[in-house]
């Protein structure tokens, strides 16, 4: 059945989406870690839709595919929890309005635990009230002491992720508020999704996915954080969801991913007109990096 045919059944935008993610159940298992199902994912994934209205306007294969992505990932795109959010772009090739998977701070947190790997991984925020102070050099360190004190600490100078390994190795990750405010500004969805409903969850998750460039963790972890800068870049992955519910097959690794996100950024660099505005181009394509 067609997009076309699936938005016009008389069981309404609602009713056709959840006909569709029920036809997709046994793939989205498939998918799915051992320990979760598919009647609960599509249960957690109708609800983030009917909590967001702007989620109806997308393609319902764009929702299955990134139900079928959250699935793969193991994440519930529940939009609360933060583990991963269901996010609308309008895309500008098709000139339509689709759904993507952006992975949350506790997300990427999860995964790096299953990965067993990792024994601690968190992530704060810095507030003008605290005592806090980062040393570089070949002893980095980092202090934070949070001021509970007072009612207000005031506002938010940045975020830091710290990772302890189960050997007991340790790595942290800082990035001031004019590095996050950077990132969010030249985010897609800087004024709608979890930038606008979480802006202190995505604060967090900066360090961490910077971080996750030097962690050695699973597959699944690399993709995440890729797929989230993909995602956050505002391109489109580009994956065939239809094919893949019909064979099952994994839809896109890490070095695929990496390598889209590489081209798209240099494709949308050498779109712009010289001066300027190409160089903030090129900035945003090595932000991050």
């Amino acid at each position: 059945m067609t997009e076309q045919a699936i938005e016009k059944t008389e069981a309404g935008p609602i009713g056709s989406l959840r006909s569709m993610l029920e036809k997709s159940k046994s793939q989205i298992q498939v998918a799915l870690p051992k320990h979760m199902t598919a009647e609960r994912m599509i249960r957690v994934a109708m609800t983030a839709v009917q909590r967001q209205p702007k989620l109806m306007e997308c393609t319902p294969l764009s929702v299955v595919g990134a139900v079928v992505e959250a699935s793969q990932l193991g994440l519930e795109p529940d939009g609360i929890l933060g583990q991963a959010y269901l996010v609308p772009y309008f895309n500008n090739k098709t000139k339509r309005t689709e759904a993507q998977l952006q992975p949350g701070y506790r997300g990427l947190i999860a995964l790096a635990r299953r990965s067993g790997e990792v024994s601690t991984l968190y992530a704060e925020l810095v507030y003008e009230a605290d005592k806090f102070k980062v040393t570089k050099g070949d002893t980095p360190k980092l202090r934070h002491e949070p001021n509970y004190a007072v009612e207000a600490r005031g506002k938010i100078l940045g975020a830091y992720a710290v990772v302890i390994y189960k050997d007991g190795g340790k790595d942290f990750e800082y990035m001031p508020i004019s590095e996050l405010e950077k990132i969010r500004k030249q985010s897609k969805a800087a004024q709608f999704g979890p930038w606008q409903t979480h802006p202190e969850e995505m604060y967090r998750k900066c360090p961490i996915r910077r971080l996750a460039k030097r962690l050695p963790l699973s597959p699944e972890f690399q993709r995440a954080a890729v797929l989230d800068e993909y995602v956050d870049a505002g391109y489109a992955p580009g994956m065939d969801f239809d094919a893949e519910l019909e064979n099952s097959k994994p839809e896109l690794g890490v070095k695929g991913l990496k390598s889209r996100l590489k081209a798209a950024n240099k494709e949308e660099s050498e779109s712009l007109p010289p001066g300027p505005h190409a160089a903030e181009g090129e900035s945003a394509s090595k932000e991050d990096q």
